[in-house]
């Protein structure tokens, strides 16, 4: 459990928001505790799942990270708005902080934008302007870009070829446009480490 509470807020204390910090893993937690009812309140860390419990005077909590924890960021690139915008949906929801890039060039140019802070590139092989293929090399040209993980998306490029040549490219992995958002989730949080 999260422990005994870490203060009492009076009234007049509610405009500065609360710091809640897990005991199981250290993240912080701003609380705004004027929307808290009763004196009592609780949620589930984001990262490790412990349950942090706290009294208030004040509250359901409205609990949102603090700003000095950096979020881990995910550049995804694909020219379907449709898989683009669920995908940011998705990882957003999970805690990421997510950048659209919607043909090759718009890709090119966030993820050097983005470099080095980004974390990971869901990258669609077959798009205008600049297939992936041509986006993973210029990327991997610069020194920050080399290291850079890189998950490919697409409907089309399944051969056994197709895969070694992304492979040969430094692409960490393969997700078909088909795969089930949970596969997908699993596979992101695996490549950040983060728990599933």
């Amino acid at each position: 459990m999260g422990g005994p509470p870490l203060r009492n807020a009076r009234k007049d204390e509610r405009l500065i928001p609360m710091v809640v910090t897990c005991s199981g893993c250290s993240s912080n937690y701003k609380v705004n505790e004027s929307s808290i009812s009763g004196s009592h309140a609780r949620f589930k860390c984001k990262k490790c799942g412990n349950l942090i419990e706290f009294e208030v005077d004040a509250g359901p909590s409205t609990v949102e990270e603090l700003k000095g924890e950096v979020k881990k960021k995910i550049v995804v690139a694909d020219d379907t708005a449709f898989f683009r915008i669920m995908l940011k949906d998705l990882l957003e929801a999970e805690g990421y902080e997510v950048v659209t890039a919607n043909d090759g060039e718009d890709a090119l140019i966030k993820i050097k934008h983005e470099l080095p802070q980004l974390d990971l590139v869901l990258l669609d092989m077959l798009m205008p302007k600049m297939d992936g293929f041509q986006v993973i090399s210029e990327v991997k040209k610069g020194v920050m870009g080399q290291s850079l993980p890189i998950l490919a998306l697409s409907g089309v490029f399944k051969s056994d070829s197709d895969r070694e040549h992304m492979k040969e490219l430094g692409i960490l992995g393969y997700i078909d446009k088909d795969t089930p958002t949970e596969e997908i989730v699993r596979r992101v949080n695996m490549i950040l480490g983060e728990n599933s």
